[in-house]
């Protein structure tokens, strides 16, 4: 079976997020090509990579396109046309979502969550 990674976060910076996004790709590259897009680019730098997914989904339909966000549920929406299987995984340090993320989070295929 062959697979390919669309990975959406925001991997530049020290933050817990930026860490985890970083470590978590650097990882899956270990087993699956991954394309990396830093959702803090230019818009420009953005979409050339969401071009190279399109076009790579097109020309590769054997291939399973799986698009792993890691990012702040409110911006699924915007990659949502994208092809391909979209998982949310999602790392939020409380007990509680803002409301907004909830209505987004229902709309991808899975949601993975950290656990022990």
């Amino acid at each position: 079976m062959n697979v390919t990674i669309l990975g959406l976060g925001y991997f530049n910076g020290i933050t817990g997020y930026n860490i985890h996004t970083q470590y978590f790709f650097q990882a899956l590259r270990h087993h699956f090509p991954v394309l990396e897009i830093d959702l803090q680019d230019t818009q420009r730098t953005i979409k050339k990579g969401i071009d190279l997914w399109v076009s790579s989904s097109k020309e590769n339909p054997q291939t399973t396109h799986i698009i792993v966000h890691i990012n702040q549920p409110d911006r699924i929406n915007e990659y949502l046309g994208l092809p391909g299987i979209h998982i949310a995984f999602s790392i939020w340090e409380s007990t509680l979502y803002p409301g907004n993320w909830l209505e987004n989070l229902k709309k991808v295929d899975f949601i993975w969550t950290p656990s022990h």
